[in-house]
């Protein structure tokens, strides 16, 4: 049986997906795709919390429990969450967990990255991370996404490592890897709807047909981008303690800090448009 990870990264059709996949996996499983339960998620990144908080028994034990709910009838089980997009540069950790699928019973494993422009990933997450209690500076993000290629950003859930530059990691990846790696640039992932590519890929010509004329399709898009406006104030807010100044009532009452924290932002962001 085949284990199949799709690892992010973040901000490239992951959330979609993942719903569509949860909505369908009855579906999915009919054609031989498993795509498990992780408590009340629709994802799996929540089991790498769980290994920063307890160790990585915890993903050994999910994953013994997939290959079983797998058993007999399915030839691969899909996790697909965006936190795993640490295992890229820490290929320690994603050594550890292709051992641990060996042992639960897995033969073949499959690592799955989508990526996208640099500037276009700093943009969203930038703007995506106004709403998770941290404070970021656009500077200090791009600084990082050149001198490294990536952001490493701990909060009171998880500490994350974002993969800007995926080809700075990749050769050393693939080297640290038993598994396939397979690389999607994000148009190619989001034609039709995200991830169709990937489950064209896992099932046959003739399965695949069937499960998309069948499947639930869902009409809205998730986790849109918020406006320059909203995620400054969403960021003094978080600095200040108040969450009041996240709402348009309250707002004013920071206004000077949110047009100092917009001018920069828009600032660097032309400098790095026109600088590429």
């Amino acid at each position: 049986m085949k284990l199949v990870i799709h690892c992010g990264l973040h901000k490239t059709g992951t959330t979609s997906f993942q719903k569509f996949c949860f909505a369908n996996r009855l579906l999915l499983r009919d054609f031989g795709v498993h795509y498990p339960e992780y408590g009340d998620q629709f994802q799996h990144s929540h089991v790498l919390w769980e290994v920063q908080r307890r160790g990585s028994e915890a993903l050994g034990a999910y994953l013994q429990e997939c290959f079983r709910e797998a058993e007999p009838t399915c030839h691969t089980v899909l996790l697909s969450g965006e936190d795993f997009e640490n295992c890229i540069a820490d290929v320690a950790l994603a050594s550890e967990i292709e051992a641990l699928a060996h042992e639960a019973g897995f033969d073949a494993i499959s690592w799955v990255v989508v990526t996208r422009p640099i500037e276009d990933y700093i943009s969203s997450l930038y703007a995506e991370k106004s709403k998770h209690g941290v404070v970021l500076s656009r500077e200090v993000v791009q600084k990082a996404a050149k001198e490294r290629g990536c952001l490493y950003l701990s909060t009171v859930n998880f500490n994350y490592i974002f993969i800007f530059d995926f080809e700075r990691f990749a050769k050393r990846f693939r080297h640290h890897v038993s598994g396939q790696v397979i690389e999607y640039d994000f148009d190619s992932f989001m034609v039709d709807h995200p991830g169709v590519v990937l489950l064209r890929q896992l099932l046959s010509e003739d399965a695949f047909t069937q499960f998309q004329a069948a499947a639930e399709i869902g009409k809205r898009a998730e986790n849109e981008r918020l406006n320059y406006d909203q995620v400054e104030a969403n960021y003094v807010a978080t600095a200040l303690g108040v969450e009041r100044l996240k709402s348009n009532w309250f707002r004013p009452l920071a206004a000077p800090f949110i047009w100092l924290r917009l001018r920069k932002a828009r600032i660097l962001q032309n400098g790095s448009t026109k600088s590429g």
